[in-house]
This record gives structure tokens, C-alpha cells and sequence, in this order.
């Protein structure tokens, strides 16, 4: 039986807050002006933000353990997949929520970097594209789940026909 402390629901609610919406309050709401600075601000909504990743790995984590086949856990199995799904949206946005917004996403999503000027090369801390990655496998699994099992099957053979 699932712990109370838990649930998927409540662990979600939990890391929606923390990682995305106490961290645009910290950064813009006139309330938090007593926090200091646009740095110190800053610190503090990434420390929220990092909160919240954790809660939502919780969560996460709680719902993967979940064994589907076992009698008292096929009910909240069922009852926390939309609420699963919702963490790993969650969890995406707030790694990539994380990556340092002074590089040119086009660049990298059309993979221009050969017509970029030399002196306006971009250089990546390991923590963006740590939280690139983490970002990008989250969504790639959250689609994975999302996604009915007839419309997987056809994706993989759209993508087969693309490659060749």
C-alpha cells in the first residue's frame, strides 16, 4: 500500500509551487522586495527551484515504484498515471527553467554553429548541459508514457522511413 507521504498527487502539487511558480514570485512580485537584490533574488528562487526538483523526483520515483501487477497497488497505479505525467511536464520545465538564458537557441536547435561568428561563440557550463540533458530525457520519457501504444508503433515507423 502507498505511504501517504507518498502520494504522487500531493508530491507534485508540492513541486509545482517550489519549482515553478514561488520562484517567478521571488524574482517579480513586489512582496519579496525585502530579499534584497535581483542576485540575491536570484539565489533564492534557484534554491526554490532546486526544491522543488527534488520534490518532483519524488514524486516521480514514487509512482515508478508502484508495481502495477500487485492487486494493492494496481488501484493507485491507475488512479496517480495522469498525475505522473504531470511531474515529468513539471520536472522538465524546471531543468530547463534552469539553463542560463544568454545563449541563442537557434543556434543549437538548427545546428547553425558553423555560420556563427568566432567572437560570438557560445561557450556551455557543464550545469546547463547537465540540465539540457536531464531536460531532454525527462520529455523524451514523458512522451514515451503519455503516448497511446498505437501511436508509439506508428511514430517509430515514421521515423524508421525518415532515417533511411
Amino acid at each position: 500500500m502507498l505511504d501517504t507521504k507518498q502520494r504522487v498527487n500531493d508530491q507534485y502539487r508540492k513541486g509545482r509551487v517550489l519549482a515553478r511558480i514561488l520562484p517567478d514570485l521571488i524574482l517579480w512580485s513586489k512582496s519579496y522586495e525585502d530579499y534584497g537584490d535581483f542576485t540575491a533574488k536570484l539565489e533564492k528562487a534557484n534554491e526554490k527551484r532546486d526544491q522543488g526538483i527534488q520534490t518532483l523526483l519524488h514524486a516521480k520515483n514514487s509512482w515508478e515504484e508502484l508495481d502495477p501487477d500487485h492487486p494493492d497497488e494496481q488501484y493507485w497505479y491507475k488512479r496517480y498515471r495522469k498525475d505522473y505525467i504531470k511531474t515529468l511536464y513539471s520536472l522538465s520545465h524546471a531543468y530547463y527553467e534552469k539553463i542560463k538564458e544568454d545563449w541563442n537557441e537557434s543556434v543549437f536547435t538548427l545546428n547553425d554553429r558553423n555560420y556563427v561568428n568566432p567572437n560570438r561563440q557560445i561557450i556551455i557550463d557543464l550545469a546547463d548541459k547537465l540540465s539540457i540533458d536531464n531536460a531532454l530525457e525527462i520529455i523524451k520519457k514523458c512522451c514515451r508514457v503519455d503516448c497511446p501504444h498505437k501511436l508509439l508503433k506508428m511514430s517509430f515507423k515514421i521515423n524508421k522511413v525518415l532515417k533511411k
